[in-house]
């Protein structure tokens, strides 16, 4: 569990993201009241932006199998990888300052319902589902719902056939 406090969310976006247009990490940012932003990882240089900021601590990586430890930690940010799991998997190993940080595991209340894309891994979740699940373990339950919502309703115009699968 996460501690009891705001939190602002990075994500740390792989490059072929921001092609695609069924990628849920835009319903997080899109949300206005969800403090988030986006870094476009690269694989040669990290962004100095986000090394000064793990560098002032209270950042965490939100990360399959990461127990939350330390809830006196003062968290004020926590990372979300944005990208394939696979993708995922690579920024995470080629990325020595994320695997320096505390982790947690968000916890969902139900099997992912993003449909949009296979899903790479056994209860993985979306960007988006993973950051709902986060808000919600943090006490803020509206703009939990909030984002699934968008995530419903964006699932619900790809079912209507109104875009292409990227």
């Amino acid at each position: 569990m996460l501690p009891d406090r705001a939190l602002n969310f990075i994500l740390l976006t792989h490059p072929r993201e921001l092609a695609k247009s069924s990628n849920t990490g835009q319903l997080v940012l899109d949300l206005p009241d969800i403090v988030s932003t986006r870094i476009v990882w690269s694989r040669t240089e990290a962004d100095p932006d986000l090394l000064m900021q793990i560098e002032r601590g209270g950042v965490w990586l939100a990360w399959p199998g990461g127990e939350a430890s330390g809830t006196d930690v003062e968290c004020h940010t926590c990372i979300v990888i944005d990208a394939t799991w696979q993708e995922a998997r690579k920024i995470y190993n080629r990325s020595p300052y994320l695997q320096s940080l505390p982790t947690v595991s968000p916890q969902a209340v139900q099997p992912s319902s993003y449909t949009l894309r296979r899903n790479q891994v056994e209860c993985g979740l979306s960007t988006a589902e993973c950051v709902a699940a986060i808000l919600d373990e943090v006490g803020s339950a509206a703009e939990a719902k909030a984002l699934l919502q968008a995530l419903e309703k964006m699932q619900a115009i790809w079912r209507r056939g109104r875009g292409s699968i990227t």
